[in-house]
């Protein structure tokens, strides 16, 4: 059964690239859109992409999001791949370019199988909230300690659980991905 994609790009290059990763996959049809035009999509079940940088996935995220609830997967360098994964949701993906052919078809399989693309939730408590908000502010380990009057090895224990639910790996890589989602949870003395 034929399936249908979306190919967004923001230049020619990309476009190349998109037509020619997908060229390999007969059963997927695909329909190149530009990023800047509106999203027509048609029969469109997915959407996929190229970035390269932080502000271009940025707006291919904030344009799909927009205009259409379709699961997006969009190809990255492998330079980027560990930055820009930070960005990902349960109906947002990013892959590196290099891909193999066969784990491409699987997952782009794998993604048309999926019907329920909600709003993504994160299940953190509200200690681990108030940990990324502390974060995003600028303080460190001690500071946010002092803050929460918590110890720092608590701190760190708070830290490596938001690393497990996020996908994370660096307190950097916390700090964008909290960002990116225009994550806010402001804190209060009352809250405590």
């Amino acid at each position: 059964m034929k399936k249908y994609a979306l190919l967004l790009y923001e230049n020619e290059r990309d476009k190349s690239f998109l037509l020619k990763r997908v060229g390999s996959l007969p059963w997927l049809s695909c329909t190149p859109e530009r990023l800047g035009d509106p999203i027509i999509g048609g029969k469109a079940q997915l959407v996929l992409g190229r970035g390269s940088s932080l502000p271009a996935m940025l707006r291919l995220k904030n344009k799909i999001r927009s205009q259409c609830s379709l699961p997006v997967l969009v190809f990255s360098s492998l330079q980027n791949i560990s930055v820009l994964k930070a960005l990902e949701s349960q109906n947002f993906f990013v892959i590196q370019e290099e891909e193999e052919d066969e784990d491409l078809s699987i997952l782009i399989l794998r993604l048309l199988r999926k019907t329920n693309f909600e709003i993504e939730s994160y299940t953190l408590t509200k200690r681990e909230r108030e940990v990324v908000n502390l974060i995003i502010s600028g303080q460190d380990n001690q500071q946010i300690a002092e803050r929460l009057g918590i110890k720092l090895s608590t701190v760190a224990a708070h830290k490596k659980n938001l690393f497990l639910k996020t996908g994370v790996h660096t307190t950097s890589q916390l700090a964008v991905w909290a960002i990116v989602r225009e994550f806010e949870y402001p804190y209060t003395k009352n809250e405590r």
